[in-house]
């Protein structure tokens, strides 16, 4: 039941709009500091002894952070593959996107090129996770 008073004060408030209130929500329960520490993180994040599943998972929650870097499919593209280690230069020009290529696509090109111990000798490595040792992904 809604008293009086609660009915009075909500007639009376001004209709705010989804831009002030998201400002006002995130100044309070998500310090600035906060959000610029999870930025630098998602800048600096590399896939290390991640799977690219795993790197990708860690990529896609850490971009929400920095939406106007990752705006574009190619801005998104271009920042994943920095943070794969195990392309050298030369690999990671090679696999840059091309216009519009989908990011999918872009996983299954390095997973096949990480399985293929011909094509990158590193991935004959044996790393530990959380869930136990693997090869490479």
């Amino acid at each position: 039941m809604v008293r009086p008073m609660e009915k009075e004060w909500a007639e009376d408030a001004p209709i705010v709009s989804w831009a002030v209130f998201e400002s006002a929500f995130m100044g309070r329960f998500f310090p600035r500091e906060l959000r610029e520490a999870k930025v630098r993180e998602f800048l600096t994040l590399k896939q290390e002894f991640m799977s690219v599943h795993e790197y990708s998972l860690n990529f896609t929650q850490l971009s929400r952070y920095a939406p106007e870097m990752v705006a574009d499919m190619r801005s998104r593209m271009s920042l994943f593959i920095i943070g794969l280690y195990h392309l050298s230069s030369k690999e990671g020009k090679a696999t840059m996107p091309i216009g519009d290529m989908d990011i999918a696509r872009q996983m299954i090109h390095v997973q096949q090129v990480c399985h293929d111990p011909g094509v990158h000798p590193r991935c004959n490595m044996v790393y530990l996770t959380p869930k136990g040792s693997h090869t490479c992904p």
